[in-house]
């Protein structure tokens, strides 16, 4: 079966004022859940100086090659 049949996504009332995410994996052994309340990046959440750039380098690499700039 195709992963993505067994996603599903819910929306939940107190979006955009919160912007939480919660990822709950159910398997055959027991039930798994994550739970941030800010996703990285929002200023309640910031990306380290590293994770900032491994995302701009991540997204440059796509329009650049890695001797440009």
């Amino acid at each position: 079966m195709n992963l993505a049949t067994k996603v599903k996504l819910e929306a939940d009332s107190k979006f955009p004022a919160k912007r939480e995410s919660r990822v709950t994996v159910k398997l055959k052994t027991g039930t798994d859940q994550e739970k941030v309340d800010y996703c990285k990046g929002l200023p309640q959440n910031p990306m380290t100086r590293e994770e900032f750039e491994g995302r701009f380098r991540g997204l440059a690499s796509v329009v650049a090659s890695k001797g440009q700039g």
